[in-house]
């Protein structure tokens, strides 16, 4: 992750249930970034974490993520969808 921003990449990928993203941003402070990547994976105990820890914008942010990516998956698996590509 040479862009400068590897937390940011790091947040992605724990999104996407990579769990050694979401350690690699614990281990390097970045406690809030986990909890959103967790959240945005469908965690919803990240979520009141964030929501106890008085973290609400970084909660709103995780569940907007988590809307549109299980949006996008829905959109995947529904077999009598047609593709736009």
């Amino acid at each position: 992750m040479q862009n400068g921003h590897p937390h940011l990449m790091a947040m992605v990928r724990g999104a996407e249930g990579e769990g050694k993203a979401i350690v690699w941003l614990k281990m390097h402070g970045f406690d809030y970034l986990g909890y959103v990547a967790l959240g945005a994976d469908n965690d919803d105990a990240a979520i009141e974490k964030l929501i106890k820890l008085n973290q609400r914008e970084w909660a709103g942010i995780a569940l907007k993520i988590r809307s549109v990516k299980n949006k996008i998956e829905e959109n995947n698996n529904d077999m009598h969808r047609i593709s736009p590509r």
